[in-house]
């Protein structure tokens, strides 16, 4: 991810997906442990209600109760009625669902003896009736001299409950154990609030986890793409540098042969020129012109070898060629070559030479260029029958340089 723009979008995306992700657990954490508490705080508050309950009626009860009532018949003494009536009433004042007591008989089976119930209450337990399996590890217990909290919602056959179960110790101070009192409070409605709860809880994880790898998808997806793009547009470059290439390759190979064609004939120019200049017959005037021919030829050839060196020039690997000339020479020839210009556009050129040092280091072709650039300006720029003026000057300090 070079690109700048991707790498932000990347860090805002992955930023909503990290958030996304905190608050979709943060939120799950805190259901559950709202859940929790609200189990626990109805727990706690049952466990209250059942010791009230227990303290109100374990002294109610005789011995003579729970070995006299063991069977229905026993319904019809006084003193059921009596005891029945009173877990009712108890029953009736808050949450408790059942209350009742219960005991072993003679073959060792826990059964009911006094249920607080409605006497037409459909589930109503008679005296004899055998305790139901998941009650029975609570009266167990409470048969064993222990005070039993159901430590979890039971749930049973009539729903979810909390279950307490107390022994029934005999009043004259002995410890025996008589049987048990029993109590199960409703816990339906915060089972359901508990189990709301945590349906939603795990519903808004569920869509959180979904939301977060919808969008992994989508950024992968998209980084993924950006990547592909990237990918093509640096081949495209790679594919643009190498047809730069060759064609600067088919320059330079162009260049290079083109010089090389152009300096043979130019050298057959020279040479017949050089010729035609030593033959006695020829006019001292067509014997200027030859001169002139000669210089402006090997002013060409040097701009030829000039081309020559192209490579060197495309490379960064230029070289001067200082040869030691005549002050003022270079300049001369160069106006030789313009001459037939100035004398076209019938212009007048003056020319001021303040030469100190009669010789110079310079490289020939480079300076030549450059006059040459300069003087074809002036006339390029100047008016028909205008004048210019050209002016070689050496400093006082040209021998340092």
């Amino acid at each position: 991810m070079k690109n700048p723009h991707t790498r932000v979008l990347f860090r805002i995306i992955f930023g909503l997906l990290l958030i996304t992700l905190l608050v979709s657990v943060y939120t799950f954490v805190l259901q559950t442990n709202y859940s929790k508490a609200a189990v626990d705080e109805a727990v706690t508050r049952n466990e209250q209600c059942a010791d009230a309950i227990h303290t109100l009626v374990s002294n109610k009860f005789t011995k003579e109760d729970f070995e006299t009532i063991t069977s229905k018949k026993d319904m019809d003494t006084e003193r059921y009625a009596e005891l029945q009536q009173q877990l009712n009433e108890l029953r009736s004042l808050n949450s408790t669902r059942y209350l009742y007591t219960a005991k072993r008989d003679d073959d060792g089976k826990l059964i009911y003896l006094i249920d607080g119930l409605d006497l037409d209450a459909e589930d109503f337990a008679y005296p004899g009736t055998y305790i139901e399996d998941e009650m029975i590890p609570y009266i167990e217990a409470a048969l064993s001299g222990e005070i039993t909290y159901s430590q979890k919602i039971v749930d049973t056959t009539w729903g979810h409950i909390f279950t307490a179960c107390y022994p029934v110790l005999a009043a004259d101070g002995s410890g025996e154990i008589l049987g048990a009192l029993c109590m199960e409070m409703d816990m339906e409605s915060t089972y359901s609030y508990m189990e709301s709860s945590n349906k939603k809880a795990i519903e808004t994880a569920a869509v959180a986890v979904v939301v977060f790898f919808a969008l992994g998808i989508i950024v992968y997806i998209y980084l993924r793409k950006q990547k592909q793009n990237e990918a093509d547009q640096q081949q495209r470059l790679e594919r643009a540098v190498s047809a730069a290439d060759e064609a600067n390759k088919a320059k330079s190979t162009f260049l290079f042969n083109m010089s090389h064609d152009i300096r043979t004939p130019m050298n057959a120019i020279l040479g017949f020129t050089e010729l035609a200049a030593k033959d006695t017959q020829t006019s001292e005037q067509t014997k200027d012109y030859l001169k002139k021919i000669q210089i402006s030829g090997k002013k060409m050839l040097s701009i030829i070898d000039n081309v020559l060196e192209l490579s060197r020039i495309e490379s960064g690997k230029v070289i001067l060629e200082e040869t030691a000339v005549a002050a003022g020479s270079i300049f001369d020839a160069c106006l030789v070559m313009v001459e037939p210009e100035i004398q076209k556009k019938n212009l007048k050129l003056t020319v001021s030479k303040e030469i100190i040092y009669p010789y110079a280091y310079v490289d020939t072709t480079r300076i030549t260029e450059i006059i040459l650039n300069l003087i074809s300006n002036s006339i390029k720029y100047t008016h028909e029958g205008g004048s210019i003026h050209c002016a070689i000057r050496q400093s006082e300090d040209a021998r340092e340089g």
